[in-house]
């Protein structure tokens, strides 16, 4: 859902070219630069000829833009080739669009790509909402960029049943996607006090263990704070996946039945998505909690 972009460095020595590109990308616009290789900051630093005050201009934002718009990149690079090898020889999946300073690439398959002085608004056309039938690796997808750049994250869902076979299997996934990364290790649950189990989640728990027991959850945590919707003063219903560098909205929540259903999922905008961080993940919030579980690993 999130479109990784890669750049060549040696394409935005331009101040021109670099700001124009960069503000084309951010988690909020569904567009995201990865850092390829992962020196791809100081490599941009290092290709400028331009004096000290513009070199300041580009460290200053590229400080900026390395918290709401850079992924770290999951590719190997291999410092004996050049950018655009290393680009070409990359998985297919790895990137949804390249930029390269002026030499065309030979095309990998699926892949869009450009010169910098080629580009226009739509090289960067993308949909901030999809639709997709909601299978567990389906709903965990739409939010893999996120889990996988963040520390922790929030499913905000008055219908989530930790115990219902639907439920757990995409908390599982969704797990599974941060545990490749190793950064996000913390989730927070908000549901229904409808829904807190008699057993305390002791049930849900175990399911949870089986169904990653060839991960490492070693320092995993999960939250579950079950509302009181009738003694609260703050609106409940919308679903959504939160994290620090983003979120989506749901539209029929995280469960996966057995007979899958589309769902729309979209991108939260900036300042909602704010509110909601500062609500759910920053702040002690105002809802009335009638129950929580807290599992630790």
């Amino acid at each position: 859902m999130i479109k990784k972009f890669a750049v060549q460095p040696s394409a935005l020595t331009r101040w021109e070219d670099f700001r124009y590109v960069m503000e084309k990308l951010s988690f909020a616009q569904g567009r995201v630069l990865v850092r390829f290789p992962k020196s791809w900051s100081r490599v941009l630093l290092d290709s400028l000829d331009v004096g000290d005050v513009e070199r300041m201009k580009f460290v200053e934002r590229l400080k900026k833009y390395k918290e709401d718009r850079m992924v770290s990149s999951r590719m190997p690079y291999d410092s004996s080739l050049d950018w655009i090898s290393n680009a070409e020889r990359s998985e297919p999946s790895a990137f949804d669009r390249i930029i390269v300073q002026e030499q065309k690439p030979r095309t990998p398959s699926g892949l869009a790509f450009a010169p910098v002085g080629d580009i226009d608004e739509d090289f960067f056309e993308t949909a901030r909402e999809i639709r997709c039938m909601n299978s567990a690796e389906n709903l965990a997808q739409a939010g893999a960029v996120f889990l996988h750049e963040s520390s922790d994250a929030a499913i905000v869902d008055p219908y989530f049943r930790a115990g219902s076979p639907g439920c757990s299997s995409v908390l599982c996934r969704f797990a599974d996607l941060a545990l490749d990364a190793g950064k996000c290790k913390t989730f927070h649950v908000y549901t229904k006090a409808d829904y807190c189990a008699k057993d305390g989640g002791s049930n849900a728990r175990d399911n949870f263990e089986k169904r990653l027991s060839r991960r490492s959850l070693s320092g995993f945590r999960v939250f579950f704070y079950f509302v009181d919707g009738t003694n609260s003063d703050q609106s409940f219903h919308a679903r959504y996946l939160l994290t620090s560098k983003g979120g989506l909205r749901y539209d029929k929540g995280f469960d996966a039945p057995p007979e899958p259903q589309l769902v729309d999922i979209s991108i939260i905008d900036k300042d909602l998505h704010a509110k909601l961080y500062s609500l759910y993940l920053e702040q002690t919030h105002e809802f009335s909690i009638a129950d929580s579980w807290e599992w630790r690993f």
